[in-house]
């Protein structure tokens, strides 16, 4: 038997797109000669954002996804929904209110070492802002949780690890609170470490932690099935419907600094201003020894990047991680390159 790999890769419009592989084979004995392969992957837009979701539906079934990346969610016990409320993020568009029953939201976000999530909220009871779980057959290992109590107080876990248990009224029940918490895993998954965690409050940094204090997401098992599903308003685990009224949701694959958070409150239902450069290794140089390859890709400060390598689209080889951004381009080299090597294929992760 023969093993081909193939690689697609999406590009062009964000979003899922499609692909097929036809192989024909011409040994004349073959009874199937041809074979074809269909291929899906998701291309993302290259600024960080990954979902966006104004919350300014008229009514179930959909949350629609304004980002470009069609991560539309689902109002679950859609009827139940308010619809059409006075925006609380800002003064244009609407909102949603969840009143009672079991009013959630569902989506499906990339799954990346860093992120951040952003939501206006006017929170009429305790409960569920977020919640992912690692393993759903065992419904527990919490991989994902933040929670806001009857007194106002915000509690945050990742990978069972509580990072935030905050002061009675951080999000006050009855008033509107603009809620971001970022997370930046500079060596990207596996490796139990991370850099840092954040809480900001109504645009301004509230509470911080780092190194042994943070935690990583874990990755989701290789058997066995898993749950890449994130809660918005509930728990899987078991109740924790938070009632209230929800505006603007966004959420990004990238730490966003805390000028952007900033600004994001000042300008309620606006996204970080981050450019849109197209995210792509523009020049791969070796010098005359051949000894030494030069790799440059587009960047934007505040961001980090590993560095990857292979030979054969099958296996990878980390190169370097946790590479700071230059503006407008970065450029970084490995040393020491095989003899003999004929081919080597680079590829680039932001975390």
């Amino acid at each position: 038997m023969v093993k081909i790999p193939v690689v697609f890769t999406p590009n062009g419009s964000a979003g899922i797109q499609s692909a097929e592989v036809r192989i024909t084979s011409n040994d004349p004995d073959e009874t199937n000669p041809d074979r074809t392969l269909a291929i899906s992957g998701h291309a993302w837009k290259p600024d960080g954002l990954s979902m966006h979701w104004p919350l300014d539906d008229a009514g179930p079934p959909n949350v629609v996804d304004v980002s470009g990346n069609a991560l539309n969610g689902t109002f679950v016990d859609g009827e139940t929904w308010i619809y059409n409320d006075p925006p609380i993020a800002g003064s244009e568009g609407k909102a949603v209110t969840s009143i009672d029953g079991s009013t959630y939201m569902l989506a499906e976000p990339p799954h990346t070492p860093s992120f951040t999530y952003s939501v206006w909220v006017k929170p009429e009871s305790g409960g569920v802002l977020f919640h992912q779980t690692l393993d759903l057959q065992q419904r527990s290992k919490s991989m994902f949780d933040v929670e806001i109590g009857a007194d106002g107080n915000l509690i945050m876990y990742i990978n069972e690890t509580e990072l935030f248990f905050t002061d009675p009224e951080t999000v006050p029940l009855g008033e509107v609170t603009h809620i971001v918490i970022t997370h930046l895993d500079s060596d990207g998954f596996g490796t139990d470490t991370a850099d840092r965690t954040r809480l900001y409050i109504n645009g301004k940094l509230h509470s911080e932690v780092q190194g042994a204090g943070t935690a990583e997401l874990p990755v989701f098992p290789e058997d066995g099935p898993s749950n890449n599903t994130l809660y918005v308003g509930v728990s899987l685990l078991g109740g924790g419907i938070l009632r209230g009224t929800w505006d603007d949701l966004q959420r990004y694959d990238l730490e966003l600094p805390e000028d952007e958070v900033a600004s994001m409150f000042a300008n309620p239902g606006a996204t970080a201003g981050l450019d849109t450069l197209p995210f792509q290794i523009v020049d791969v140089s070796v010098d005359e020894a051949g000894i030494n390859a030069t790799i440059t890709w587009t960047s934007k400060p505040g961001r980090m990047y590993t560095l990857e390598r292979s030979v054969d689209f099958g296996t990878w080889l980390e190169v370097d991680d946790g590479i700071e951004a230059s503006e407008g381009e970065t450029t970084t080299t490995e040393d020491e390159l095989e003899v003999g090597t004929s081919e080597i294929y680079y590829r680039v992760i932001q975390l």
